[in-house]
């Protein structure tokens, strides 16, 4: 959105300053009154989407700074990249010559205020301030545990301290006996001290009495992202014509996997695929060879990913039951029994 919101944009281009009353979202600018009434008669537009400018002071200024207009071109905004999940004005093509999935900005947009985007930008946000509290917790008990171990250290080796300062106090109080000795006149005053030689040479070789070592480990905080958990798209894709699809084949992969039922692709490129006759569970890696394999496990019929690095695996009328697999552990996690017949599975 233009910074000079608050005030007409056509008027400002005469060098008049004038209020805004309404903002146009096409021509992406304000309009006053006198401006708003020949927009709304002019043919190219009168179909035009507009709003009162008070709306606007009801929005964050991270929204009102959001442009509309094409940063390398300064042109509108026109097309969706879905590829590269990008807008792009109309020189913006150039750039994205083997781009298939270039769509109209408005098919895009359309009903996005009803999407499941705000919803998840709002779940996504509660999950970064939910993170940054137990980050701060976290260091705050790491803090902690330091003191706690200063106090450990300080504590253990205090004797040894003190010993050592009373010592060099003792040889500092002889060395003033001994000189007031020297002066006095009666010789027959004497005093000794005899210091252990072991300490003797410890004082003279003491340099420090040791080292505070500072190491930095894993903390074993796990940081909480929502994607991970459950990949959805944040714009959803326009609706295509259907006699406008291509399809291409991209690869042939042999499974060697007999009567297979059900598949899946998980979101790290590997493929499952279920047995029914063999009762089993095929992971591929994404040239096509074994990952690994779970067998026995009854009837497959259908396989999908439910996330958390699980698969759940149908078993149709052979067993009514439901196997959940850890595809990172590659075992059998746990069976759910739903007495009835379970083929497909979404």
């Amino acid at each position: 959105m233009a910074s000079n919101w608050k005030l007409c944009g056509i008027c400002d281009y005469h060098q008049i300053i004038t209020s805004s009353v309404v903002w146009c979202f096409e021509c992406d600018e304000g309009l006053c009154g006198d401006c708003k009434e020949y927009h709304r008669i002019s043919e190219e537009t009168k179909d035009h989407e507009i709003a009162p400018i008070a709306d606007n002071y009801k929005l964050p200024t991270d929204v009102l700074q959001v442009a509309q207009v094409c940063k390398i071109h300064d042109e509108k905004y026109e097309l969706f990249c879905i590829k590269h999940d990008c807008l792009c004005c109309k020189k913006c093509v150039q750039i994205h010559t083997d781009c298939i999935d270039l769509t109209d900005i408005n098919e895009i947009i359309k009903n996005v205020k009803t999407s499941n985007a705000f919803y998840e930008i709002e779940q996504t946000w509660l999950e970064v301030v939910e993170n940054i509290k137990r980050i701060s917790g976290n260091r705050e008990d790491n803090l902690k545990w330091l003191e706690n171990k200063k106090r450990e250290i300080e504590a253990e080796h205090a004797s040894e301290l003190h010993a050592f300062l009373f010592i060099k106090q003792i040889e500092k109080d002889i060395a003033v006996e001994e000189s007031v000795i020297k002066t006095d006149v009666l010789n027959q005053t004497k005093i000794s001290c005899e210091i252990n030689k072991s300490l003797q040479q410890l004082t003279a070789i003491i340099q420090k009495f040791g080292e505070i070592n500072v190491s930095s480990d894993p903390c074993g905080l796990s940081i909480q992202k929502r994607k991970d958990r459950q990949a959805q798209i944040m714009v959803a894709p326009p609706t295509r014509i259907i006699d406008r699809l291509t399809v291409t084949l991209q690869k042939r992969i042999t499974t060697e996997v007999s009567n297979v039922r059900g598949c899946s692709i998980l979101p790290d490129g590997r493929m499952v695929f279920s047995s029914f006759s063999e009762q089993k569970v095929s992971v591929l890696k994404s040239d096509g060879s074994i990952d690994f394999e779970i067998n026995n496990i009854g009837g497959t019929f259908d396989v999908v990913f439910i996330g958390n690095d699980c698969i759940a695996v149908t078993s149709s009328s052979f067993s009514n039951e439901i196997n959940i697999i850890d595809i990172r552990k590659n075992k059998l996690r746990k069976t759910i029994t739903v007495h009835s017949n379970n083929d497909g599975v979404a």
